[in-house]
């Protein structure tokens, strides 16, 4: 039983251990995306009107792009996790 348990351990791993790269290689750049917003605020504060709306619409969609790639790339890893779980278990999803 301890052997199956570390086999199936280590195959989760082996799956999801480029993933989970991944997802902290993409959160190493929160800290830039965090000073481009806090840049972009500065920039709106002193923008007026059309300026201020084109820079505010950047923003978002640099935020909402962010969160997406964020979002799948934490779901891509929880579902080779579960993956290989279930097919260890003699499951499917």
């Amino acid at each position: 039983m301890l052997k199956y348990f570390f086999s199936t351990l280590t195959q989760c791993t082996t799956k999801t251990y480029p993933l989970q790269i991944l997802l902290n290689d993409i959160q190493a750049h929160q800290t830039s995306v965090d000073s481009i917003n806090d840049a972009g605020k500065d920039v709106i504060s002193s923008e007026a009107g059309a300026g201020a709306t084109s820079t505010r619409n950047k923003l978002d969609r640099l935020n909402a792009n962010w969160e997406k790639l964020l979002n799948k790339t934490k779901v891509r890893t929880h579902a080779a996790g579960s993956e290989l779980w279930c097919k260890n278990q003699g499951t499917n999803l």
